[in-house]
């Protein structure tokens, strides 16, 4: 018999993740449905794209948290005893419980390909705006200066 910690553990943790997948994946629904048409909003859009993603993700990996527990597979692995050969039907829970693992860790791992990938993106467009914004602060500077060195030489331009 599984012990009930386990088992209220196991759903507490698979409605949590699901819970968060649910809400951030709104919020960027939410944020995706925006159209503007400047450079910022098609970077947050397609960025909240890619959040959608990684949020479908996290909520597969909660309910798939909970489908061992759902099911009773955990509670078949759980009545194993070890000192005895496995028969056909506990060796198949044993597989379909280590397939339940394997696919949450294999859908994390994806899921975090994805965040690094969305970080890198949203990284390279804030620097590319702040080199702009660097340089468009460095040709204001200059035209206030070379203005400035017009008046005291003499030279007054209403530009």
């Amino acid at each position: 018999m599984m012990p009930a910690a386990e088992l209220y553990a196991a759903w507490a943790l698979g409605l949590a993740i699901l819970s968060v997948a649910v809400v951030f994946g709104y919020r960027q629904i939410r944020t995706g449905l925006k159209s503007a048409a400047t450079d910022e909003a098609v970077m947050l859009r397609t960025s909240a794209h890619r959040r959608i993603v990684v949020s479908i993700l996290l909520a597969t990996c909660g309910l798939l948290v909970i489908v061992p527990y759902a099911t009773n597979v955990a509670g078949d692995i759980a009545r194993i005893a070890p000192d005895h050969k496995p028969t056909d039907a506990e060796m198949a829970a044993t597989r379909a419980y280590a397939w339940c693992w394997i696919a949450i860790a294999t859908l994390l791992f994806v899921a975090l390909v994805v965040i690094a990938w969305d970080m890198l993106i949203v990284r390279r467009y804030w620097a590319r705006s702040l080199s702009r914004l660097h340089d468009d602060r460095r040709a204001m500077i200059a035209r206030q200066l070379s203005r400035h060195r017009a008046e005291k030489n003499g030279y007054h331009s209403d530009e």
